[in-house]
């Protein structure tokens, strides 16, 4: 799982970049909706009916019961510090790329929306 947000980390930028040099800033934002729209509809038709009157409190546990496992705290601590240093180099990185590759096409991030 951490290495395909790995991957939308390394490539968003360079396909929104792309996107939007083909069809300017609306472009983006209209291929994610309906590529999220298709989405939703293929998860409604292939996911099982749940039937919520057979489940109870004592069967679905809580946070808490979760949170008192070492490991699953040790495993949330990691995928954060990993997601705050992507969004770090994500932010800083890109400048000095831009300087080195001269690159043609924009990388555009929410931290940086400048061509």
């Amino acid at each position: 799982m951490e290495v395909f947000y790995g991957l939308g980390f390394i490539l968003g930028p360079l396909i929104g970049g792309a996107i939007y040099s083909i069809g300017g800033y609306i472009l983006p934002f209209m291929l994610l909706g309906g590529v999220l729209l298709l989405d939703s509809a293929f998860i409604f038709l292939v996911l099982p009916k749940v039937n919520w009157e057979n489940t109870n409190a004592e069967t679905q546990g809580n946070l808490w019961s979760i949170l008192k496992v070492p490991s699953v705290v040790l495993d949330t601590f990691c995928t954060t510090a990993a997601a705050i240093s992507m969004g770090f180099y994500s932010a800083t990185l890109e400048p000095h790329l831009r300087q080195i590759l001269s690159m043609q096409i924009p990388i555009c991030d929410a931290n940086n929306s400048e061509k």
